[in-house]
């Protein structure tokens, strides 16, 4: 795509102007020095960037050079990319020579951040060009960059602050990489990497047959990522674990974690998180610059309440008999009254000409923003964010649940009457930010979740969840939880990017917020009782796969460059931010998924009516919650389903299981006849040797009849 030139040639002077030091790149097992030589300028005014990377191996060094060039397209007159050349020598003899294409760039209209892509696409499909392409892109994502089926980013141009994101000579740096990799798979070329060679990309690529409209493959590549970012951090976990991870999220917002201690429980939560918070790149403010989000009562009664952090910036004395400042907005000023009321607040009034300029420039729920100016006389108004530095959104919270957690007012703070002030909490900023960027996933992690009881702090939360429904317009609705009285208007509360917020009387919890808790079960905990397992999926992590955490290639771990969610990852995840609208809309009784659930309709039957039996049920929500997730395991490949079936089974109707002999006994034989065990296997049967339809579900039943005959009781969650 063409880029304006102006754009362009703030990109090649960034580069040119750029410093640069000797460093190192590590590509595998191969170390590779890089040290900058030159600036050359050709006749027809094109700079050439040259660089010297060498390596030794088997005892030789190996010299390359590697040149950036800088300069316009002749075809179209603009600037269209950057191109770059790598030749390389051994000796005095030439050993390859590769052109690798033109750096492309995505930038259309008014958009502030430009992503620089490079094609990684050889010259026709014939030689196994394909091949050599999927298993350079493979490389590119294990080193920690972000690609599609046939380019790879190599970084993002930010226009308002005229520099790369990550630095410019961390840009080069993916221009080198780049580069070096392509030279390897190049068909042409006799340049050989070692420590690409020592990756192995053969071995365990083999789910990277992408097309990134196809939902099925997206979905497969999701999880190819999410496990291969996994061992990137040093952490192993079985990959049908990191499935029912992902799609128990995907399909329901809502997730408990439980196993012994030393498991990962958290661990998996905390990667998830790190792996999906692809967040925007957003502009940040200076220290000294505040967000306020617009409410509808800034314009009906033409105030705002200033946030004790501004307050504290303004040098004014006699607020508490109203004083006048001046407020600088556009290229007006105009004097207001802030005055300190009665509850403790500070009200700062808006005046004709304010809110002229106000209500002709924002809306509703748009950004605000606010400093104060010389010694804390004035105040300056910001329709666009001056000084701004780019961050990315906190998309999680993490919270260690405490044994005195009682109600709410741990989660979401409280209003101090005495004090005049909210308590705030990271939760309930995360929920606000949520509601603030609702195209994006939010996590909370309880950790511990059970060393309280979760009835009593959690109630709001789960009874808030559960009214959710579908409005008449095809909207999500929901109760909402109380957070302070009704007189109290106009309460804020400013978030560590100095974004104010004023915090309702009622909060939604938002669609976006998925909520994992983690659970061990000893003598300091609680047990769940029945209706908090009812409204969550429930996965074990109580099985360990030692052999396989020995073999893990540590070659490929603790690489923090490792690629994090695309975009369009993050989109399958979410469904398109439609979240779990489809959950609610009971997508799966649709006529088009009949013939695919019809079976297995028939067999959540048969275990309802085998608990009826027994005195022992289930309702709608447990039946809408395991078809759902069936629906989703299916429809994207990842589980067929009867495997489905059995993990849905596992986590939505047992965990609530729990009992005497005289309670359990029949329940679980009757359990492990549903599973259809092959001939001759049984209750008895070594846990190695049962074979079954729903394999899973019978090492369940068989691992809970044990501990009743141990212990004359049995449960689900051990």
């Amino acid at each position: 795509m063409v880029i304006d030139y102006e754009v362009a040639q703030a990109m090649y002077n960034a580069i040119l102007q750029e410093t640069y030091n000797n460093f190192k790149l590590q590509l595998g097992s191969t170390s590779i020095l890089v040290a900058f030589d030159e600036i050359i300028e050709d006749e027809e005014g094109t700079f050439w960037l040259n660089f010297i990377l060498s390596f030794d191996h088997d005892g030789e060094e190996y010299i390359h050079y590697f040149s950036l060039r800088l300069g316009p397209w002749s075809h179209n007159g603009l600037s269209n990319g950057i191109s770059y050349y790598m030749n390389g020598f051994i000796g005095n003899s030439v050993h390859h020579e590769v052109s690798l294409q033109k750096v492309l760039t995505e930038h259309r209209l008014q958009q502030k951040l430009i992503t620089i892509k490079s094609t990684v696409i050889f010259a026709s499909r014939d030689n196994g060009n394909e091949e050599r392409k999927k298993h350079a892109l493979a490389v590119l994502r294990l080193l920690g960059m972000n690609t599609d089926e046939r380019m790879v980013e190599a970084g993002v141009w930010d226009v308002e602050s005229g520099g790369f994101i990550d630095g410019t000579e961390e840009f080069v740096k993916c221009m080198i990489l780049i580069t070096l990799v392509k030279a390897h798979y190049r068909i042409n070329s006799s340049l050989e990497i070692p420590g690409i060679l020592d990756m192995k990309i053969a071995d365990y690529d083999e789910e990277l047959q992408i097309v990134k409209d196809d939902d099925n493959q997206l979905s497969s590549f999701f999880i190819h990522q999410f496990h291969e970012f996994v061992r990137s951090r040093g952490f192993f976990f079985d990959k049908e674990l990191l499935i029912r991870f992902v799609l128990s999220l995907k399909s329901k917002p809502f997730l408990i974690l439980s196993g012994i201690s030393g498991t990962g429980k958290t661990k998996i939560a905390q990667l998830f998180v790190e792996f999906s918070s692809v967040g925007r790149h957003l502009s940040t403010p200076p220290n000294d610059l505040f967000t306020y989000i617009l409410y509808p009562y800034n314009f009906t009664y033409q105030r705002m309440i200033v946030p004790v952090r501004l307050a504290e910036q303004l040098n004014l004395d006699g607020l508490d008999q109203g004083v006048e400042i001046t407020l600088r907005f556009g290229e007006n000023s105009e004097s207001a009254l802030i005055k300190r009321e009665s509850q403790g607040h500070i009200r700062l009034g808006f005046r004709k000409a304010f809110m002229v300029w106000l209500s002709g420039n924002f809306s509703i729920g748009d950004s605000l923003f606010i400093s104060v100016e010389g010694k804390g006389e004035s105040i300056q108004f910001y329709k666009e964010m001056p000084g701004s530095q780019v961050n990315s959104v906190c998309q999680h919270a993490f919270m260690s649940v405490r044994p005195d957690w009682l109600d709410h007012t741990a989660l979401l703070g409280f209003y101090n009457p005495i004090l005049q002030m909210y308590h705030s909490t990271d939760l309930l900023k995360l929920m606000l930010r949520a509601h603030q960027n609702r195209d994006l996933p939010f996590f909370l992690i309880l950790d511990e979740m059970n060393l309280s009881k979760v009835e009593y702090y959690f109630a709001d939360f789960l009874s808030c969840i559960e009214s959710r429904r579908v409005g008449r317009t095809g909207e999500l609705q929901q109760e909402k939880i109380p957070l302070h009285e009704e007189w109290q208007e106009e309460i804020v509360i400013t978030d560590e990017d100095g974004t104010i917020y004023q915090v309702p009387n009622r909060i939604e919890i938002p669609g976006n917020l998925y909520i994992i808790g983690t659970i061990n079960v000893d003598e300091t905990t609680y047990m769940f009782s029945p209706k908090v397992l009812d409204r969550a999926h429930v996965i074990e992590c109580n099985e360990m796969d030692l052999d396989g955490y020995i073999r893990i290639d540590m070659r490929r771990a603790f690489n923090q460059n490792a690629s994090t969610a695309s975009l369009r990852e993050i989109e399958w995840f979410t469904s398109d931010s439609r979240y779990h609208l489809d959950l609610y809309k009971k997508t799966f009784l649709n006529p088009e998924h009949r013939l695919l659930l019809d079976d297995l309709f028939d067999a959540v039957e048969g275990i309802h009516s085998l608990l009826l039996q027994n005195g022992i049920s289930f309702g709608y929500r447990v039946v809408d919650e395991l078809f759902y997730f069936i629906l989703n395991a299916y429809s994207n490949n990842l589980l067929d389903g009867t495997d489905s079936l059995d993990i849905g089974v596992l986590q939505k109707v047992l965990p609530k299981l729990h009992g005497n002999r005289a309670q359990m006994e029949q329940v679980l034989a009757d359990l492990f006849k549903w599973t259809e065990p092959a001939e001759g296997i049984s209750l008895e049967t070594d846990m190695h040797a049962l074979t079954g339809i729903y394999p899973r579900t019978m090492r369940k039943m068989q691992t809970m009849h044990r501990q009743l005959s141990r212990t004359g009781y049995c449960s689900f969650i051990q």
